[in-house]
C-alpha cells in the first residue's frame, strides 16, 4: 500500500495491510492522529532529507512521530523477534539541531555514519532502471519492483 497527499486517499490506501508507508511529516501526523495508520510493528525507519526536517518547520512533527516508533537504541535491538525499529538517517548535511532531536531517541554513538566522495555519480555496483510510468500505474510499478 501507498500512503499518498489527501486523507480521503490515505483512508482508502490504509484499509489493508501497509508494507511500505511513504508520507510527509504533516499527513504523517494527521494520520495518527485519526488512527488511520499505527506504527508499533514498524521495522525500519527512514528520515530523508534529515537536515530539512530539523527545521523549525518540522521538528515537532517529526519528534512526534518518533514519540511513536520504538526505535532500536542500539544494532542489537534489531535482531531479535521483538525486534525494535531501525532507524535510518539521510541527508547532505547535518546540522546540531538534527543530534539533539535524535539523542532523544536513540544511542548517537551507535550511529554508523556512510560518506562518499561520489555522492552524486553512479556507482558502478548499482544497477539502474528507469521506467516511464503514467500516474494510475505507478503505485502498481512500485511494488512491483518492491
Amino acid at each position: 500500500t501507498l500512503f499518498r497527499s489527501g486523507m480521503y486517499r490515505v483512508e482508502k490506501a490504509l484499509m489493508g495491510q501497509t508494507d511500505v508507508l511513504v508520507a510527509t511529516p504533516g499527513a504523517l501526523c494527521k494520520a495518527l492522529r485519526k488512527d488511520l495508520v499505527t506504527l508499533t510493528g514498524l521495522r525500519f525507519l527512514v528520515l530523508d532529507e534529515a537536515d530539512t526536517l530539523c527545521d523549525e518547520s518540522f521538528k515537532d512533527l517529526v519528534e512526534e512521530i518518533l514519540l511513536q516508533v520504538n526505535i532500536a537504541r542500539v544494532p542489537a535491538d534489531t535482531s531479535d523477534l521483538n525486534c525494535k525499529a531501525q532507524l535510518a538517517v539521510i541527508g547532505a548535511t547535518f546540522p546540531k539541531g538534527i543530534g539533539e532531536l535524535l539523542g532523544n531517541f536513540t544511542d548517537l554513538g551507535a550511529i554508523i555514519t556512510l560518506k562518499s566522495s561520489r555522492l552524486h555519480y553512479l556507482m558502478p555496483h548499482i544497477s539502474q532502471k528507469f521506467l516511464k510510468v503514467k500516474g494510475a500505474d505507478k503505485v502498481a510499478h512500485l511494488l512491483e519492483v518492491l
